[in-house]
């Protein structure tokens, strides 16, 4: 999906819930979370990386569970990828 092609997507329902889950998944991962900036139509994050993971597989880990949390709490109306 092109930048042109992106949904306004985080607004009031999402805004605190998702970057806390997204904040926790990183600890859980055992990457220290210094910055999580919400823009309407995607997230920046600042953390440590473990050196024990690589960071493909932590932004795998972190995208892919916080969509299914997207798509699992219903926040928003239509399918989240």
């Amino acid at each position: 999906m092109s930048d042109q092609e992106r949904a306004n997507l985080i607004n009031a329902s999402v805004e605190t819930r998702v970057p806390n889950f997204i904040s926790e998944q990183f600890r859980d991962l055992g990457c220290p979370v210094r910055i999580i900036n919400e823009m309407p139509d995607h997230i920046h994050c600042l953390f440590l990386l473990n050196p024990q993971i690589s960071i493909i597989d932590v932004i795998k880990q972190v995208k892919g569970s916080s969509s299914h949390f997207v798509n699992q709490q219903n926040l928003i109306a239509e399918k989240f990828a």
